[in-house]
């Protein structure tokens, strides 16, 4: 029988350790390339879990050559941590103060055990468990390779009681739709962005944002919705519009009638939700509107494209009326801001 990897068994890993921070928002751990020593790199590998909140010991059949990479995000108190790995064994012994983790599924499939309760997870799966007791999980996927998100926060940070707490953790959760997708959606982007453009400032308030939505998607499960405080309701609210106007932006009979419509609300209470952040909804609107036309008019494969069109695609059907509202956004109009960013050159090239 071939003999495991612990982390002090440094065989069969293909990675070193580049570490870099940024106070109070963001660090970041990467596994890079193949010039670490073969004796060395499965402990540079656990060197990779060693930073995170619950810090898992890792094992590896010696005879699999081994991939791994690990990026944490540090949001307050909250941690949210993607980890992309061969196939591997993982246990972890609380040491820490009570912790609760919830796990989302990118791609593979992950099998998870606490206590005489086991499960199995699939691609864009989410489960929560208690992380200040005992588990073991194993990760496996297509070519060898699992892709995962950890999200770590204390249990006070959860405003669910013990019971329900209890009732839903090790219970396979589906991201695909509704608050499930819509917290899946922000994770992925939260291990995947350049964290270098949120401000040091922002950190708490993405990681609030995070435990409200795992708090939603807890309550919905449980039919539980008056245990969640009306500000979490709120702000899980909020994104569920802010993501539906992204999605509808190219729709001309996109209005504060159609948004409160589909999701069963008044336009009063619309206009109240976004009354939190400073602007109104149709002045949102016409921000996102104009950020797809910016983007646009700097896409070389689109240089082809008139103005007007690509305005009318956004919803500006009054060419006059979109120069001005872009020029006041942005300091140009449309055809100095396309010169700017597209050469005639790089348009031939494309």
């Amino acid at each position: 029988m071939a003999r495991e990897h612990t982390a002090r068994d440094v065989e069969g890993v293909e990675e070193d350790v580049e570490t870099s921070r940024r106070a109070g928002s963001a660090d970041r751990v990467r596994g890079a390339r193949r010039d670490v020593p073969a004796g060395e790199r499965f402990a540079r590998w656990q060197e990779l879990f060693s930073p995170l909140a619950i810090p898992l010991e890792v094992r590896s059949d010696p005879s699999i050559e081994f991939r791994a990479e690990v990026r944490h995000v540090n949001l307050g108190a909250v941690e949210v941590a993607s980890v992309v790995a061969s196939t591997c064994e993982g246990h972890w012994t609380p040491k820490r103060q009570e912790m609760l983790q919830l796990k989302h599924v990118v791609h593979g499939f992950q099998t998870f055990q606490q206590g005489r309760t086991s499960f199995r997870l699939r691609s864009s799966d989410l489960a929560l468990y208690n992380a200040s007791r005992p588990f073991q999980m194993s990760v496996a996927g297509e070519c060898g390779v699992s892709e995962g998100i950890m999200v770590s926060f204390p249990r006070n940070l959860l405003p669910l009681s013990e019971r329900q707490v209890e009732r839903i953790t090790t219970t396979p959760l589906s991201g695909r739709d509704g608050i499930g997708a819509l917290l899946s959606g922000l994770l992925v982007r939260l291990a995947t962005d350049n964290t270098d453009q949120y401000l040091t400032r922002d950190a708490p308030r993405l990681g609030n944002v995070v435990v409200d939505l795992v708090a939603s998607l807890l309550a919905h499960e449980l039919d539980a919705g008056a245990a969640v405080p009306p500000e979490t309701h709120r702000q899980t609210l909020r994104l569920q519009v802010r993501s539906f106007i992204q999605q509808n932006l190219d729709n001309p009979d996109l209005s504060p009638g159609t948004i409160a419509a589909a999701h069963h609300m008044s336009t009063r209470t619309l206009h109240r939700l976004f009354q939190h952040d400073g602007q109104t909804v149709t002045d949102w609107i016409r921000q996102c509107r104009l950020q797809r036309c910016r983007q646009d008019l700097a896409d070389p494969l689109l240089r082809r494209d008139p103005i007007q069109d690509i305005a009318a695609r956004w919803g500006f059907f009054n060419p006059a009326h979109f120069s001005r509202l872009f020029r006041g956004a942005y300091g140009v109009n449309p055809q100095e801001y396309r010169d700017r960013h597209v050469s005639p050159r790089m348009a031939e090239l494309n």
